[in-house]
């Protein structure tokens, strides 16, 4: 089953780039059944989840390293919004009061051209265009 995680170290982009494709969650306490069901993304579907390498990262309001991403990021106090980020680091999609479905996150996932090469090596054909 994929990570879930709750608390947050200042280098959380740092540690997981080039390795995971992150789903951050910021959640201001309020929404819980957007984040219920954003959360039961991972559990319903692992292998999907794992072979696309992502992880979900909840990020409450009142985490006391969450006040960095949210600045970061421009998430507006108060709201439910969900961000995929690449394995470099950089904002691939951002949902604001819903959830990030399955469907439109593999769909964006599996057209990026390191998804690809990604699914070329899984299948043996190496890294042929």
């Amino acid at each position: 089953m994929p990570l879930l995680m709750s608390q947050v170290s200042p280098d959380l982009l740092r540690s997981h780039r080039w390795q995971h494709r992150l789903v951050l969650v910021f959640h201001p306490g309020a929404a819980p059944d957007l984040m219920d069901q954003q959360e039961a993304i991972p559990v319903a579907d692992p292998h999907g989840w794992a072979e696309r390498d992502l992880q979900l990262i909840r990020l409450p309001a009142g985490d006391t390293d969450a006040p960095a991403l949210y600045e970061r990021f421009q998430i507006e106090s108060g709201t439910f919004t969900v961000l995929l980020i690449g394995k470099d680091g950089g904002e691939k999609a951002r949902r604001v009061g819903a959830i990030l479905s399955r469907e439109d996150l593999y769909a964006l996932i599996d057209t990026m051209p390191m998804r690809q090469a990604e699914m070329r090596r899984q299948s043996g054909g190496g890294n042929r265009p």
